[in-house]
């Protein structure tokens, strides 16, 4: 299903209801092991904790022991807010090669790279399976999210295309939770997690990528010669 409110822009693949909801459960349950880890960090008390410390560290010497949840897996391959998922978005488009651009993503046609160190690829940001807004996508806010999953897509053409997966208002709440955190308007999951591979499976089976029509047509332009035809 495409959705557009704006006529000189490009249509936005959307999930129907009830895929959208499907999605929301399995979200909510891969991202549940960083609100475990959340819960057992302990707050600052500021400057008057100093002055128990030391009747403190008697006092927990017993149960300093007990370790607090290391980071999950799943937390290193997360994207949390707004700026963090935008600028993995800019450094990954950054870091595509022109002819890289050349070859839509999810073309079987692999370019030769031209002036490309063969290991720039291992300093290249992690590429990003998709992009979840829990909100209603805001024209001015969120114009940008469509071109850079698209344009960021490029620096891996062999992987699959970058999904913009819209959740709606009504899953805020529940990925914030899950998260342990107060909101979480946009965050995006990265590959090479294996907790994520049957929810990322769902979503490109019923969700399509975003094309960006004329920016493929223009990476996919050929010279043509001139052909003058003389007559009679």
């Amino acid at each position: 299903m495409l959705t557009n409110a704006d006529p000189n822009s490009h249509p936005r693949p959307v999930l129907d209801d009830e895929k959208a909801a499907t999605v929301l459960d399995m979200l909510c349950s891969v991202l549940a092991p960083i609100a475990r880890r959340r819960t057992h960090v302990t707050p600052s008390k500021g400057v008057r904790a100093k002055k128990r410390k030391r009747k403190q560290q008697d006092s927990n010497e017993g149960s300093s022991n007990v370790e607090s949840p290391s980071v999950s897996h799943i937390e290193s391959k997360v994207t949390i807010g707004f700026n963090s998922t935008t600028r993995h978005l800019e450094n990954l488009a950054a870091s595509a090669m022109p002819s890289t651009l050349a070859c839509p993503p999810g073309s079987s046609e692999v370019l030769e790279p031209v002036d490309q160190a063969e290991d720039d690829t291992k300093d290249r940001p992690s590429h990003v399976d998709a992009v979840f807004l829990t909100g209603p996508f805001n024209s001015l806010l969120h114009a940008h999210l469509p071109m850079l999953c698209y344009t960021a897509s490029t620096a891996n053409p062999e992987l699959p295309q970058t999904r913009l997966v819209l959740l709606g208002a009504s899953a805020d709440p529940k990925i914030a939770e899950a998260m342990g955190l107060p909101r979480v308007g946009v965050f995006g999951l990265l590959s090479g997690a294996n907790e994520t591979e049957s929810l990322m499976a769902c979503v490109r089976e019923n969700l399509p990528p975003v094309e960006v029509p004329w920016l493929k047509e223009a990476a996919s332009a050929k010279y043509m010669d001139l052909r003058v035809e003389t007559t009679k």
